[in-house]
């Protein structure tokens, strides 16, 4: 059994493992289409009390297939974000995994949160907020699961080992994710007591 206490950074696919698309269709269809699946708001709020740091990595293939804008995505990881209660998501828009995207929810002084999104480009590098963030070991490829990067990024960003870092997801391409990163995983049936 996995304690609370191992972990330093719990790590969320989005689709059919956070939410699902409320209207009942396979992909999400609009940015507000979402609702949590069962027991994902109770563990969330357990999570969150006991201090632990939250994000979210999601593949969004959609949008270099042509069902979705890339604005779309932003808009879409940012709805689930609201919904989670999570304040960091990064996603990949390309099915060849060359690009990837981070989202942080900042504060505007009217205190409505917005999201920026900031490109994680090909070479590695991102601009967020004005500091650059720096992979060392990606390339082309790195970011779509199941390859590491999305995790690897989170990892780095919050100064976190790999192995304190859980990720939860609901396909192969999750778990070799989380594997290739050396992160320990978890299916998000058993993880959110779904399981049948």
């Amino acid at each position: 059994m996995l304690e609370l206490s191992d972990l330093e950074l719990v790590v969320f696919d989005k689709d059919g493992t956070l939410s699902i698309p409320k209207g009942g269709a396979r992909f999400v269809q609009n940015p507000k289409d979402q609702v949590l699946l069962k027991g994902v708001s109770e563990r969330l709020a357990e999570l969150t009390a006991s201090g632990l740091k939250l994000a979210i990595a999601s593949n969004q293939g959609g949008v270099s297939a042509g069902f979705k804008r890339l604005e779309d995505a932003i808009l879409e990881m940012d709805y689930a974000m609201h919904l989670a209660g999570i304040n960091h998501g990064v996603f990949c828009p390309e099915m060849n995994g060359g690009k990837a995207f981070a989202i942080e929810p900042r504060s505007e002084a009217n205190g409505q949160n917005t999201s920026m999104p900031f490109e994680l480009l090909s070479g590695g590098h991102c601009t967020w907020l004005s500091h650059q963030i720096s992979l060392d070991d990606s390339g082309e490829g790195v970011w779509r699961k199941p390859c590491s990067g999305m995790i690897d990024y989170l990892c780095r960003f919050y100064k976190v080992d790999p192995g304190k870092c859980l990720f939860v997801g609901d396909m192969g391409s999750d778990q070799k994710a989380a594997e290739n990163a050396g992160a320990k995983f978890a299916w998000a049936d058993d993880y959110f007591g779904t399981a049948l």
